[in-house]
C-alpha cells in the first residue's frame, strides 16, 4: 500500500499547531520584556525613582497572564460558551464603573484603580467579551450547519451589544478601541457566511462613522490633519509620529544597539507603550523591526489555520475573533508608528507596556490553544486495528512463534481451499428432471394409488 503524501517542511520542524503558538507567543512576550525595561528605563527614573519601576510591573502582569494562559489551555472551550452571556454583563459592569469611579489620565478615563497602586482597564477585557458573545451567539443562531436563512434577525443582538460596547468605549474616549470591537464583530459575521454585499456596507458604515467621530473631537481631527499634513505640523500635532520615523530611521540596519536609543530621553512620547515598535527599529535595526512583524504574521497564520481547521462553529468563530483581534492590533500599532495609519493609541499586543492589555492577550491565546489541543486529540485517536492471530509476547521469538505462524499458514490454506470447492461445486451444471421425474415428485408418496378406469 502507497504511503500517505506528507507536507514540505521547508527545514522547519514537524511541529502541532498548539506548540507554534505557544512558541511564538513566549518569543513575542520575552522581546516585550527586554524592549519595556529598555525603553521604560528613563521614564521609571524621572517617575518613580528606579529605572526597574515599570519593569516589575511588566513582569507581575506578565506571570499573573501566564497563569492565566495555562488555565485557559487547560479547560475545555465550551464551557466558554455557556457562560458567554455573563462574561458579557462582567465586561459591560467594568464599562459602567469606569464612568462611576474611573481613574483619569492623558485626558480619558478607561482605568479601575485596584488595591496596591495597580490599574485595570475594563475596555480591554470588553474585547474578550464581544469576542466570546458574538462567536457564541451566532454559532447559537445558525448551528453547526452554518449559515442561517435571516441573518437579519439573527445578528441583532449580537450587532446591539457590539454597538452599545463601542459607544460607551467611546466616550471615555477611546476611538482606537471602539474600532477593535466592531472590528471583531465584522471578523466574525465574515468568517459565519454573511454575504459579501452586506460586509461592503457594513464596512462603509464604519468608515463614515469613525470620520464623523474623529471631526467630533478637536484631538482627533488633530491627529487626522497630522496624518494627512505631510511635514507642516511635524512640530505640533505630528511630532510624535515625527520622531518616531526619525528613532526608525537612525537605527539602521543593525541599530544603534540595545539601551541605547536616544529617543527615549525625552524626545519621543510614550516610548514604552504605544511607540515601542520605535525604540525596537531604533535599537534593534530593520532586522530586530522585520523579526517582530514576522513573528506577528506567523501568529496570525496559526490562528487561522487553528480557526478553519477547528472542530465545531464555535471554536471555528471564536478562534477568528481572537486571532483577528492580534491582528488587527498590531497592524495599527505598527502602521501608526509608520505613519500609514493615524495614531489611535492602540498597543503593540505582547509587547507594549500595559499590564491589563497583556493579560487578556494571554488570556485569549489561551483559549485558542484550548480549541487547537482540542482539534489535535480528535485528530490524533488511532484507527481499531485487527486483533493478533497468537497472543505471544513481544520480543519473544523460536518455536513457538514458527509453530504460531505455519498453523497460520495451514488455516490460510485450508480456507482458501474451502473456497474453491465450494467455487467448483457452484459450477457444475444442475440435471434436468424428466417428465416422469416431475409426475413423480407431484404425486403422494404414501398410500395406494387409486384407479381411474371405470368399473
Amino acid at each position: 500500500m502507497a504511503k500517505a503524501a506528507r507536507r514540505p517542511s521547508f527545514g522547519l520542524p514537524d511541529l502541532s499547531l498548539s506548540t507554534w503558538l505557544l512558541a511564538l507567543t513566549l518569543s513575542l512576550c520575552s522581546i516585550g520584556i527586554i524592549m519595556v525595561w529598555s525603553a521604560s528605563a528613563v521614564v521609571g527614573i524621572s517617575l518613580y525613582g528606579s529605572s526597574l519601576a515599570l519593569l516589575a510591573h511588566e513582569l507581575l502582569f506578565m506571570v499573573l497572564g501566564g497563569i492565566l494562559l495555562i488555565m485557559m489551555r487547560a479547560m475545555d472551550y465550551h464551557l466558554l460558551y455557556r457562560i458567554a452571556l455573563p462574561v458579557l454583563l462582567l465586561g459591560f459592569g467594568g464599562l459602567a464603573a469606569v464612568r462611576a469611579v474611573g481613574v483619569s489620565a492623558m485626558g480619558s478615563a478607561r482605568w479601575i484603580r485596584l488595591p496596591g497602586g495597580l490599574t485595570f482597564q475594563p475596555s480591554e477585557f470588553m474585547k474578550f467579551a464581544i469576542a466570546l458573545y458574538v462567536a457564541a451567539r451566532i454559532s447559537q443562531l445558525f448551528g453547526e450547519a452554518g449559515r442561517g436563512s435571516e441573518w437579519g434577525e439573527g445578528l441583532k443582538k449580537p450587532a446591539l451589544a457590539t454597538g452599545i460596547a463601542a459607544v460607551v468605549v467611546l466616550m471615555q474616549p477611546d476611538m482606537g478601541t471602539a474600532l477593535i470591537i466592531v472590528g471583531i464583530f465584522v471578523a466574525v459575521v465574515f468568517r459565519a457566511g454573511l454575504p459579501w454585499r452586506s460586509i461592503a456596507a457594513m464596512l462603509f458604515g464604519l468608515i463614515i462613522l469613525s470620520l464623523g467621530a474623529a471631526v467630533a473631537m478637536p484631538y482627533r481631527m488633530a491627529r487626522l490633519t497630522s496624518f494627512l499634513g505631510g511635514s507642516d505640523n511635524s512640530l505640533t500635532s505630528g511630532y510624535q509620529v515625527t520622531q518616531s520615523l526619525v528613532g526608525l530611521g537612525s537605527g539602521g540596519l543593525t541599530g544603534v544597539g540595545l539601551g541605547n536609543s536616544k529617543e527615549k530621553w525625552g524626545l519621543l512620547p510614550n516610548p514604552h507603550t504605544d511607540f515601542i515598535f520605535s525604540i525596537i527599529g531604533e535599537e534593534l535595526g530593520l532586522i530586530g523591526a522585520l523579526i517582530v512583524v514576522l513573528l506577528f504574521v506567523a501568529l496570525v497564520l496559526v490562528g487561522l489555520r487553528i480557526a478553519i481547521h477547528a472542530k465545531d462553529q464555535f471554536g471555528s468563530l471564536l478562534a477568528t475573533a481572537i486571532t483577528f483581534w492580534i491582528g488587527l492590533e498590531a497592524i495599527v500599532n505598527i502602521g501608526a508608528t509608520l505613519k500609514l495609519l493615524p495614531v489611535t493609541g492602540i498597543p503593540l499586543p505582547l509587547l507594549s507596556f500595559g499590564g491589563t492589555s497583556l493579560l487578556c492577550t494571554l488570556a485569549a491565546i489561551g483559549v485558542l490553544l484550548s480549541i487547537a489541543r482540542r482539534e489535535e486529540a480528535a485528530a490524533t485517536v488511532s484507527p481499531i486495528r485487527p486483533k493478533r492471530s497468537a497472543a505471544v509476547p513481544a520480543g519473544k521469538s523460536g518455536k513457538k512463534t514458527g509453530k504460531v505462524a505455519s498453523s497460520s499458514r495451514a488455516a490460510q490454506q485450508a480456507r482458501a481451499a474451502a473456497r474453491g470447492s465450494q467455487k467448483t461445486a457452484s459450477k457444475r451444471p444442475v440435471a434436468k428432471r424428466t417428465a416422469t421425474t416431475r409426475v413423480s415428485a407431484s404425486r403422494p408418496q404414501s398410500g395406494p394409488r387409486r384407479s381411474t378406469r371405470p368399473r
